[in-house]
C-alpha cells in the first residue's frame, strides 16, 4: 500500500508540474513544453498521447482512420467529425444531458474493504472483538450531479467532477458493536443467539475530481481525487433489526484520497483509496477506507 501510495503521489506531482509548464495549440494538437528548448513535451491529438524525454519520443493510441470511421455508430461520426465541439462544458443530472466522455456513473458499487488497520491501543481480547469482517463490507456511490470539461477539441483529455453519496457498510467479524466509552470506542458483546450480522454504517458527501483521458473514443482511463465529508454513521443489529444512531462516532469528518479508473464507454471498474484514517487518531482502530467495484449506468 506505500509503494500504491507513493505512484499516486507520483501522479499527482507530475500532473501540477505539467499544468505549470507552457502550453500551445496547434490545429487539434495541444503541446505542453516541459522544457524551454522544446527537448520534453507532451502532446495530445485526436486520442494520441505523445511523450518525448531528451528527444526520445514514445506514443501511445492513434487517430481513427477512414475505415474506422466508416464502421463507427452515427454517434461517433459526428463526435469524430467535430459536431458541436465548439461546446466544451457539461453539467448533468444523473447522467441525463452528459456528454459521452462523462465516466460518472449513477450508481458505482462494489466492496469497502478496511487496510492498514491496527488495535495498539487496545487490549488483545478488544482488539479481536472490534475486527472487521472485509469479505462482507460493501460501498456504494451515487453520482447525482456531473461536470465535464473537454480540455481539446478532440475531448481525449477532460476535466470531470461529481457531486453525490457515499454509504459504507462495515461488517464485525464476530457478534460485538462499538460504542464511545471515555473518549475511545469500546467494543460490546451482543448476547443473544438470534444475533446475525453486526455492521458499522457510515454515509458521506461524495466529491469526486479525474483528469480523463479517452483514447479512441471508446477506451479510457482516469485518476485524481475524492473529498468525503462525513454526514452521518450508526450501528446496526439483527435479528431483530436494530439501529442506534451516533454522535458519539470518533470517525473524522473529513477524508481525502485518491481515485482511479478504466473502463470501455459507459462501463468502468473503480478503486478508491483514503490517505486519512478512518477513526480520529487514539480514540478507534487504526484503518484506512478502501472501496473497489464497477460503474453501473441506469
Amino acid at each position: 500500500m506505500k509503494q500504491l501510495t507513493t505512484i499516486i503521489a507520483a501522479i499527482f506531482m507530475t500532473i501540477g508540474v505539467v499544468a505549470a509548464q507552457q502550453t500551445e495549440t496547434k490545429g487539434e494538437e495541444t503541446i505542453i513544453h516541459l522544457s524551454g528548448d522544446g527537448s520534453n513535451t507532451i502532446s495530445a491529438n485526436n486520442g494520441k498521447l505523445s511523450i518525448m524525454l531528451n528527444g526520445a519520443q514514445f506514443e501511445i493510441g492513434g487517430n481513427a482512420t477512414k475505415t474506422e470511421m466508416g464502421q463507427a455508430s452515427l454517434e461517433d461520426k459526428m463526435e469524430l467529425n467535430g459536431a458541436d465541439n465548439d461546446k466544451r462544458v457539461y453539467v448533468a443530472w444523473l447522467g441525463i444531458g452528459a456528454p459521452r466522455f462523462n465516466h460518472f456513473a449513477a450508481m458505482e458499487y462494489g466492496v469497502s474493504p478496511l487496510v492498514n488497520t491496527g488495535y495498539s491501543i487496545y487490549t488483545p481480547e478488544e482488539a479481536t472483538a472490534l475486527m472487521f469482517n472485509n469479505n462482507k463490507s460493501f460501498n456504494a456511490n451515487f453520482n447525482l450531479i456531473t461536470l465535464n470539461v473537454a480540455l481539446m477539441k478532440s475531448r481525449a483529455l477532460a476535466l470531470s467532477m461529481a457531486f453525490g453519496f457515499a454509504y459504507e457498510d462495515y461488517v464485525f467479524a464476530d457478534k460485538y458493536t462499538m460504542k464511545y466509552d471515555q473518549g475511545v470506542m469500546r467494543p460490546v458483546y451482543l448476547d443473544g443467539d438470534r444475533i446475525t450480522k453486526s455492521k458499522l454504517s457510515v454515509s458521506y458527501i461524495h466529491i469526486p475530481i479525474t483528469l480523463d483521458w479517452n483514447i479512441k473514443q471508446n477506451f479510457f482511463i482516469s485518476a485524481g481525487i475524492n473529498f468525503d465529508i462525513l454526514m452521518g454513521c450508526q450501528t446496526v443489529f439483527k435479528k431483530p433489526r436494530t439501529s442506534i444512531k451516533h454522535d458519539t462516532i470518533t470517525l473524522n469528518p473529513i477524508q481525502l484520497g485518491a481515485t482511479a479508473r478504466i473502463g470501455w464507454k459507459r462501463l468502468y471498474l473503480y478503486a478508491n483509496y483514503s490517505f486519512l484514517q478512518m477513526f480520529k487518531k487514539g480514540t478507534g482502530p487504526e484503518a484506512n477506507r478502501m472501496s473497489m467495484g464497477v460503474g453501473i449506468w441506469f
